[in-house]
């Protein structure tokens, strides 16, 4: 028998692969860079300086001297003179120009002449009463004491007690350590050698302290500094004293004084609240602190 042929096999066609697509990438942006401005500053406008006003100055005058005058004499007293009244001696109604030396050891009236009057070498006590009285008291520890008129007392050496009156009186302490009060009106009170305390009391005084510690008292007040009461030579050694106030009430204000006609001097007014107590002369605000105080 013929045989079969064996058919062939006809070979199942290998699929061609699809082929994977590429894939195109998405661009990555490039970034945009858009600078930011950097801000003009503005400029800090430079502040206006206000100037600092220059004080007026204030014109301060010594207080005149009181003239003496037959215009100055007192009224008589009528009291009994040259004699010894209730262990006080009396001089006399005239213008008496020494005194007894009988009088010495027992305080001394003047009564109502403009006297002149010299104490003794010991203490004294002497009293110019009414009239313009000149009294010196020479040496010793005096009590001095002005009257009616404008007086002008000395203390000489020693510790003295000078007090004023009434009218425009100076005093002057002299040597030693002495206490000089101001009366109702405007007065002159200078210490002079040693540590001295000068009240200025009423009125528009003047106060030199002169060599050594001083004291100066300030309890009187005024509406300005030309009728405040003015010390001229106020050093770190001296101290100001107050009454009726304390030094955490106190401001100070620069001021120009012109003392006696002289040039303007930068100078320092101490106030407690509205009202003057004081103006020191020559002293800057910055120069006065609590220490400067009691």
């Amino acid at each position: 028998p013929t045989p079969t042929p064996t058919p062939s096999v006809t070979p199942t066609p290998t699929p061609t692969p699809t082929p994977t697509p590429s894939v195109t990438p998405t661009p990555t942006p490039i970034p945009l860079v858009i600078p930011i401005p950097t801000p003009t500053p503005t400029p800090t406008p430079t502040p206006s300086v206000t100037p600092t006003p220059t004080p007026t100055p204030i014109a301060i005058n010594t207080p005149p001297v009181g003239t003496i005058g037959t215009i100055d004499r007192g009224e008589p007293t009528n009291f009994p003179q040259n004699q010894v009244v209730d262990n006080q001696y009396l001089l006399s109604d005239n213008d008496d120009t020494s005194i007894p030396q009988s009088a010495f050891g027992q305080p001394i009236f003047g009564l109502s002449g403009n006297d002149k009057l010299t104490g003794s070498a010991d203490n004294d006590t002497i009293s110019g009463n009414e009239g313009a009285d000149t009294i010196d008291g020479g040496d010793g520890n005096d009590n001095l004491f002005g009257g009616k008129k404008s007086d002008q007392l000395s203390g000489g050496n020693g510790n003295d007690f000078l007090s004023a009156n009434n009218e425009n009186d100076t005093l002057t302490g002299g040597d030693g350590n002495d206490i000089l009060r101001g009366g109702k009106e405007n007065d002159v009170l200078i210490g002079g050698n040693g540590d001295d305390e000068l009240w200025g009391d009423k009125g528009f005084d003047v106060l030199t302290g002169g060599a050594g510690k001083d004291t100066f008292v300030l309890q009187y007040t005024a509406t300005n500094p030309s009728q405040a009461d003015v010390i001229t030579d106020f050093t770190s050694d001296d101290k100001i004293k107050l009454i009726g106030a304390t030094f955490s009430q106190l401001t100070f204000e620069s001021v120009n004084v012109i003392l006696d006609g002289a040039n303007a001097v930068a100078s320092t007014a101490i106030k407690s609240g509205n009202d003057y107590l004081g103006v020191v002369y020559n002293v800057n605000p910055t120069a006065l602190n609590s220490g400067s105080f009691l």
